[in-house]
């Protein structure tokens, strides 16, 4: 028995698929071969032989068990039960080909399988993707985010944290085409009966005025804003009560534009 038919017998052994002939050729093969061909013998036997997990895992029903035990009951009166018993390993073709068939069948169906749910996965990122560019263009308009993406000359001015313990993110979009500048923002959500305040700051670090008014639900959101801002101007962002003047002293973002 050559090292190919020694293998395809040790796919069956695992199987238990083999006669008393051939498990006997297989048994004196596998005795004289060297340590390396029985290690890789062994080998091929352990990817084939648990097969447990492709079984469903289900416990039969009392029923089933009686109509077994009844089918048994009834084989052996009719045959005899004076007919001795002899233990056979010889395996039928039908169903050592029945077997294969089967095996061939979960591995195409596991590798279906697998492509279905990476599809899945693909098309759910794609979905996730269409969900961010359609948030940006619902915030900036369709125009706005034009310009910002492929107008050269519009500019993106990034607020920096003057409170370090405020978490919010701003920037400040212009553009050559608009008429009015451009604020994006993602700031904690309002409380305490305050707003966020967009302001001007002068050369003497003075809030020169206020130019939005605004409240935040923690969600990112777009604002135009009143004018459009000329370049060195300062802003800041602040937080101030209802009806209340903001004040200096609570700015919490800061950008030169």
């Amino acid at each position: 028995m050559n090292l190919q038919e020694l293998l395809e017998h040790a796919h069956l052994d695992a199987l238990g698929h083999l006669d008393e002939r051939e498990q006997a050729a297989f048994e004196a093969a596998f005795t004289v071969a060297p340590p390396a061909v029985k290690a890789q013998v062994r080998h091929e036997q352990a990817r084939w032989s648990p097969m447990e997990h492709l079984l469903p895992q289900v416990e039969p029903s009392p029923e089933l068990r009686d109509r077994v035990l009844d089918a048994v009951t009834a084989a052996m009166v009719t045959q005899g039960a004076g007919l001795a018993m002899t233990k056979s390993r010889r395996v039928a073709p039908a169903w050592r080909t029945a077997s294969f068939g089967l095996m061939t069948a979960v591995i195409v169906l596991g590798s279906a399988f697998v492509y279905i749910n990476s599809t899945i996965r693909t098309t759910t990122q794609q979905l996730n993707d269409d969900a961010v560019s359609t948030a940006g263009l619902v915030a900036f308009g369709n125009a706005n985010m034009n310009e910002v993406m492929f107008n050269a000359d519009a500019t993106r001015s990034v607020f920096q944290q003057v409170d370090k313990a405020f978490t919010g993110k701003a920037t400040i979009f212009n553009s050559p085409a608009w008429q009015h500048s451009r604020l994006f923002c993602n700031l904690p959500a309002s409380s305490g009966g305050k707003t966020y305040r967009i302001v001007v700051l002068n050369a003497k670090n003075e809030i020169e005025k206020q130019i939005d008014d605004f409240v935040s639900s923690g969600a990112s959101l777009s604002r135009e804003l009143d004018l459009k801002l000329a370049p060195g101007t300062r802003v800041a962002i602040v937080s101030a009560p209802i009806g209340q003047t903001p004040k200096v002293d609570s700015l919490l973002l800061e950008v030169t534009i």
